[in-house]
């Protein structure tokens, strides 16, 4: 793992040679340019910071990796214009990959709750996908779109963590079963509320 608060991008631009190089974490750094190696399998980014070039590198690696399985940016959100060209790129990447994904990211406005819903109603996956959003701050209004959106998948298991209020929990189950979604049950309690797609939940 890579971390401190420091431009990061001389180390990363080599990282495309070392082939043997599957996991890649960096923490608390800022990339003006991110030369992804292709055949990453999991990818790490807590609390990094992106140049716009940076965040274009990162949606086109998403678009095109032929391995990537687990993509964790939960730890703190991007800035909205950031988060939507990365959620963008969620179909084209879930879609295509012909293996199990895991997907952390964090959700805090409604705008990157609207773009996160497009990208989840645009995703035609074959294969399961658990995504686990970190959504403390994030309006009910906003949680209930995603819902809404996971209600048009199949394969997709979508959890919220964070604390809400127990009134919001219950509604947005109820919401939930309106749109024939079940809950998946987690040991976290009150920190965390889920759900499957329909076509998962009849298996």
């Amino acid at each position: 793992m890579l971390q401190g608060g420091c431009d990061a991008t001389p180390v990363v631009s080599v990282l495309p040679q070392l082939r043997a190089l599957t996991k890649l974490a960096l923490q608390g750094v800022h990339l003006t340019s991110f030369p992804i190696p292709r055949h990453l399998w999991h990818l790490e980014l807590f609390e990094v910071t992106f140049s716009d070039t940076a965040i274009e590198a990162l949606a086109a690696f998403l678009a095109s990796s032929p391995k990537l399985v687990h993509l964790d940016l939960s730890y703190a959100p991007l800035p909205d214009p950031h988060a939507n060209k990365v959620f963008g790129a969620l179909p084209q990447w879930l879609s295509r990959r012909g293996a199990a994904c895991d997907v952390r990211v964090a959700v805090k406005s409604d705008a990157c709750a609207d773009a996160f819903a497009t990208a989840l109603a645009q995703t035609r996956n074959s294969h399961k996908v658990t995504i686990v959003i970190a959504s403390a701050g994030l309006s009910l209004a906003a949680k209930k779109q995603l819902v809404a959106a996971l209600a048009l998948t199949s394969r997709i298991a979508l959890e919220f963590v964070g604390t809400s209020p127990a009134e919001e929990k219950a509604a947005l189950e109820a919401y939930g079963r309106e749109h024939h979604l079940y809950g998946k049950q987690d040991p976290r309690g009150a920190r965390s509320v889920g759900f499957h797609s329909p076509y998962t939940a009849a298996r």
